[in-house]
């Protein structure tokens, strides 16, 4: 028998239904790709900010390094100079001189080898923690990719359903897509049938006036929620096959 104008309206209304669950997936898969993308570049940057820690140290060590090669050097020329000193008094002044730096050096050892030791305690502890985060980093990239799988999935599935629309609103009337699209941009579910002589969406009681159109299959509009509304299309077939 071939499908009325109100029989495809109705079969127009189950598809955007199906739709509406794969925009739903859709929209948990897109919110879990999102987090778990956040987690990942957090858990990075503490990584980043870690490493750079090292980093820093390391470069502190190198310049209390170059530090004490500068007074090693300071120390050896006073050191020399000393040794070629003409009077006793010269020679006094460079070996003041020459004992201020090697003190000086002596302090700075001090200096140097805590750097050093906080440099290695900061690297040792990176180090262990460098694998656990490789392997987290990967759990947390795994997660990524088979999210954005999912995503890319219900986009192509989303796509081929809105092709496959275009065979459903075939002679449905202008007037009634026109309402009923102006409806789904304001509701999720713009068409309800009728349940017990009241509206599906909202259960707004309505008038037998209303009722008798919609045994005619007429679309109506609820006056509660403005929702359109129809008889039961299975319950219509079914009374008509049974009579």
């Amino acid at each position: 028998m071939e499908k009325t104008p109100f029989s495809r309206f109705i079969e127009l209304i189950k598809f955007d239904q199906s739709h509406g669950s794969l925009e739903k997936e859709l929209e948990v898969v897109t919110t879990l790709l999102d987090t778990v993308q956040d987690q990942l570049a957090d858990y990075e940057h503490e990584y980043e900010k870690e490493r750079f820690f090292v980093q820093s140290l390391r470069k502190e060590v190198d310049a209390q390094e170059l530090e004490m090669r500068s007074l090693d050097e300071k120390e050896k020329v006073s050191r020399e100079r000393s040794a070629l000193a003409s009077s006793t008094r010269e020679y006094q002044s460079f070996k003041k001189e020459c004992d201020q730096f090697k003190q000086q050096q002596h302090e700075h050892e001090e200096v140097l080898l805590a750097a050093w030791s906080t440099f290695e305690q900061a690297q040792k502890l990176f180090k262990a923690k460098e694998d656990a985060y490789k392997e987290k980093r990967s759990a947390f990239q795994h997660e990524v990719d088979a999210q954005e799988e999912k995503k890319q999935a219900l986009l192509t599935s989303l796509v081929d359903h809105e092709d496959l629309r275009k065979t459903h609103i075939v002679d449905v009337p202008a007037e009634w897509l026109e309402k009923y699209n102006r409806m789904r941009n304001v509701i999720s579910n713009p068409v309800v049938a009728l349940i017990a002589g009241t509206c599906g969406g909202c259960s707004f009681t309505l008038t037998q006036q209303i009722i008798m159109a919609l045994e005619q299959n007429k679309l109506v509009q609820c006056s509660g929620c403005y929702r359109l509304m129809y008889k039961n299309f299975d319950q219509t077939q079914n009374s008509a096959h049974s009579s």
